[in-house]
């Protein structure tokens, strides 16, 4: 899974490659109709930093904490057999970093 954020408004892009296991259970409240809701496990793999003129530099030794938990919940439903039309949200609980000296943010979620 590749997260991402642009800081600034073209100056700078983080690309961030999790390793993530979703843990979910499904209810099907009524037929066609799932929801889903659990914890997900990641692990940061690899952190980029990109600016704009295409220079790419090797972040992930920066970050405090490569281990992510988060929540998710989503619903889809069943428009045939063969596909199904869904929406899902995801809330990281835990921080990658502490303290980011590069954006001069605290408390660096995913």
């Amino acid at each position: 899974m590749i997260k991402g954020s642009r800081v600034g408004n073209d100056t700078t892009d983080y690309k961030f490659n999790f390793l993530s296991v979703p843990i979910l259970l499904n209810f099907y409240p009524i037929k066609k109709l799932m929801i889903s809701a659990g914890p997900e496990i990641g692990y940061l793999l690899n952190a980029k930093n990109i600016v704009n003129d295409s220079t790419k530099v090797k972040i992930h030794d920066v970050y405090d904490n490569r281990l992510e938990i988060s929540g998710i919940i989503s619903a889809s439903y069943s428009i045939s057999f063969f596909a199904d039309l869904g929406v899902r949200y995801n809330r990281a609980f835990t921080s990658l970093s502490g303290n980011d000296v590069t954006l001069k943010r605290e408390d660096l979620f995913s």
